[in-house]
């Protein structure tokens, strides 16, 4: 699936474009800090915990804050529109 229609999936489900911003770029770098995704999208910290709060509640992305730094994983993308498409 290519980012125009990946992006497009995402804001027909409600995310924002920072919201689809930030998950396209947990997908590009994998796995990241709150302090490397923060420094890569021009935002604060505290904005990547929030965004990234709510993108796990809604099942895509893991946040790993058992370790230290806490670290962010995108889920596939094919798996979250396939789990957004079935629970719509």
């Amino acid at each position: 699936m290519d980012d125009a229609t990946l992006r497009a999936h995402l804001r027909r489900f409600g995310l924002s474009e920072k919201e689809v911003d930030t998950y396209l770029t947990l997908l590009e770098h994998g796995e990241a800090t709150a302090s490397t995704l923060a420094d890569i999208a021009g935002v604060s910290k505290r904005y990547v915990y929030s965004v990234s709060e709510t993108l796990a509640d809604r099942g895509f992305v893991e946040v790993s804050d058992h370790v230290v730094p806490t670290t962010i994983r995108a889920l596939p993308p094919e798996t979250v529109v396939d789990e957004l498409v079935r629970a719509a």
